[in-house]
């Protein structure tokens, strides 16, 4: 059974989440973030209020980490630390991609999924 989510799908989620947050957090700003574990994808959204204003998608999944890394029942040593080393420097793509540019232009801080992208809509 896949656990992918479409970009309707993690917008919707994002705003169900926002909108519960919303009601715990008496600050009208409240900052939402909306972590998605997917098969081949990490989904990160962030926003204040009910729409995301960013979206970051890493190249992260267990069975996608599983498939690439693992060739051995139990995994070696080595192997374990070069899926870790692939984790970290994914994860640093997270802060990196604040300080940069959108390739669409948007006027965001950062966007990272082409479709999921509120610009590109």
């Amino acid at each position: 059974m896949s656990n992918n989510r479409s970009p309707a799908q993690l917008e919707s989620d994002f705003v169900a989440v926002a909108r519960v947050a919303a009601r715990r957090d008496s600050q009208p700003t409240a900052f939402t973030t909306l972590l998605h574990i997917g098969d081949e994808h990490l989904v990160v959204l962030t926003g204040h209020g009910g729409k995301p204003e960013t979206v970051q998608q890493l190249d992260l999944g267990p069975p996608r980490i599983a498939r690439d890394y693992f060739r051995h029942d139990p995994p070696t040593s080595q192997e374990i630390e070069r899926a870790i080393d692939f984790t970290e420097d994914e994860i640093m793509r997270l802060g990196k991609a604040a300080w940069s540019t959108p390739r669409c232009g948007a006027p965001l801080p950062h966007c990272r999924l082409g479709p999921l992208c509120p610009a590109r809509r």
